[in-house]
């Protein structure tokens, strides 16, 4: 049974849509299907959708009152977090896209997870789904962690990454955290880097249960292969820049820029072919190769693990290299954590 304060306790659950025809009915008919359903409040941002997404979305709203909709034009998907983030007026707040899909007791377990250890944010575990039923977990990792302070769980989220994510998805906030939208608009890549590194310094404890795999990440396609460079990438190099501007401690600072050179490695090798054939991009390829060399590691090997470490010197040789290492770790593990 619940408890009576379990019970009195009700979840905000922001859904962007767009078009997302063939995926946002099993998306939603996995909250209506939520062991709490009744504590959940469903808003739905239709982010100008024009496919059969909003009448998809309309057929449920009409048959559950706790399930709104609010229409805009088509601004992105930060956007419509923020958007959506204006109708939130319960005690917790969550996040799921709307090609994804949960398992019934998601929300719960989440709830629980907040109430039991006294958390600002909890978070769960994911599977990536694919659309030939095949499910392979995020990780073989299945412990509990429970993070008391900032560095410690942003030493976690940007360097191991054992439990926790960028993804704002398969997370529950406490709302007060979120008084201050850490979405931005002009985010249209990576926008969930930003906002959990906020959240999660504005957090007094985090706890993640890795052994709870009730988010499924759907992969459209049949393989997590990264996505071809595009300049947009290089937003991300702005993001870690802004993130810096924060009050941090010097320890802080330094998992920032550790995060930041490996993802001016991983960019480097990415945008290799397309620098042959562009003159400001092989300029921008010259810059970020510049302060490859230059990143001083000495100056971090107090802070590192020895896998970040051969990353980051791997990288000073050859970001080809350095790409070639990930890819064969990718590779293992994504054979050996099928479900």
């Amino acid at each position: 049974m619940l408890n009576k304060t379990f019970q009195n306790l009700k979840i905000s659950i922001v859904i962007p849509v767009y078009n997302v025809e063939n995926y946002v009915e099993r998306c939603l008919q996995s909250v209506v299907d939520q062991t709490i359903f009744s504590q959940l409040d469903i808003v739905i941002v239709n982010d100008g959708s024009t496919d059969d997404s909003l009448a998809i979305c309309q057929s449920f709203a009409a048959q559950y009152d706790n399930i709104k909709i609010i229409s805009q034009e088509n601004s992105g998907l930060a956007a419509a977090r923020i958007t959506g983030l204006d109708y939130c007026q319960e005690d917790y707040i969550t996040f799921i896209d709307s090609d994804d899909f949960i398992e019934d007791d998601c929300m719960e377990i989440l709830l629980n997870l907040i109430l039991s250890y006294n958390a600002d944010i909890a978070q769960i575990n994911y599977y990536a789904y694919f659309e030939d039923g095949q499910k392979v977990k995020s990780t073989s990792n299945t412990s509990l962690k429970v993070f008391n302070s900032f560095e410690e769980s942003l030493y976690d989220v940007l360097i191991p990454e054992n439990y926790l994510r960028y993804a704002v998805w398969g997370t529950l906030y406490r709302k007060p955290i979120l008084e201050q939208t850490y979405f931005r608009e002009k985010d249209h890549i990576n926008e969930d880097i930003f906002f959990k590194i906020k959240a999660l310094k504005a957090a007094k404890t985090v706890v993640v249960d890795n052994s709870a795999h009730k988010y499924a990440y759907v992969q459209r396609g049949n393989s997590l292969m990264r996505s071809p460079f595009s300049e947009k990438k290089l937003h991300i190099l702005e993001i870690y820049q802004d993130l810096l501007t924060m009050d941090l401690t010097t320890r802080e600072r330094q998992l920032i820029e550790v995060k930041l050179i490996l993802s001016k490695i991983e960019l480097a090798e990415q945008m290799n072919d397309k620098a042959r054939n562009n003159q400001h991009l092989a300029k921008v390829k010259q810059q970020l190769m510049t302060d490859i060399k230059n990143f001083n590691v000495s100056e971090y090997k107090a802070i590192l693990d020895r896998r970040t470490l051969t990353k980051i010197y791997l990288g000073k040789i050859s970001p080809a290299l350095y790409r070639k290492a990930v890819k064969l770790y990718m590779t293992i593990k994504h054979k050996f954590n099928k479900l």
